[in-house]
């Protein structure tokens, strides 16, 4: 039961990440000119990365929760696209979508992801494998999936270039160091209640 619940609401929380557009937070300095004050300030500003965060929040469950669980909600989450959540507004060209192949990585790198964390959970080290590794297989099943949908291998290399290198992996770099910090702050910080980690581990 525990685990059903857990399983519930990482499904929701990749449902909700699907809607939260990831940035870069930078500060500015603008000048002022208030009645007691009159000067620069600092104004935090972010910038738009134009992408979900929903790789934040897979690597993270992944990282955080057990197999079962991790497998559980994102099997659901991607059921869930095939119906239309993601966007894919139009289901006979469902599996012809260049991003199609990114969304089944999940799978892969939950587990991978998972597995690299069960060793040394703690360990910064280990947390910054787990994730990069995540994103890896993330990467390697959109790419093997744009082969089996190009026609030439110019067209494959095409689409490689850019969903791959120019669209998705910088942008995912950067959210996949927000993960590293994420899982690392909620492991040693956070989840202080062993009979919390009992049921999510």
């Amino acid at each position: 039961m525990p685990n059903d619940i857990w399983s519930i609401s990482c499904l929701l929380l990749l449902i909700t990440s699907l809607f939260i557009k990831a940035g870069i937070p930078f500060i500015v300095f603008k000048k002022t000119s208030l009645p007691f004050f009159s000067g620069q300030i600092a104004i935090i500003n972010i910038y738009n990365l134009n992408i979900s965060s929903q790789i934040i929040i897979l690597l993270l469950i992944s990282y955080l929760s057990n197999k079962k669980i991790t497998l559980l909600s994102i099997n659901l989450y991607i059921i869930l696209c095939f119906f239309g959540l993601h966007g894919f507004l139009n289901k006979n060209s469902f599996f012809s979508d260049p991003t199609l192949g990114y969304l089944f990585g999940y799978l892969p790198a939950s587990q991978i992801c998972n597995a690299i964390a069960s060793q040394s959970p703690k360990k910064i080290s280990n947390i910054v494998k787990s994730c990069v590794f995540g994103l890896l297989y993330v990467h390697l099943v959109g790419v093997f999936y744009l082969l089996q949908i190009s026609s030439t291998w110019g067209e494959w290399l095409t689409l490689v270039i850019k969903y791959s290198l120019l669209i998705y992996l910088p942008r995912h770099v950067v959210l996949t160091i927000y993960a590293i910090l994420g899982a690392y702050f909620l492991q040693n910080f956070f989840f202080l209640n062993k009979k919390i980690q009992y049921v999510i581990k």
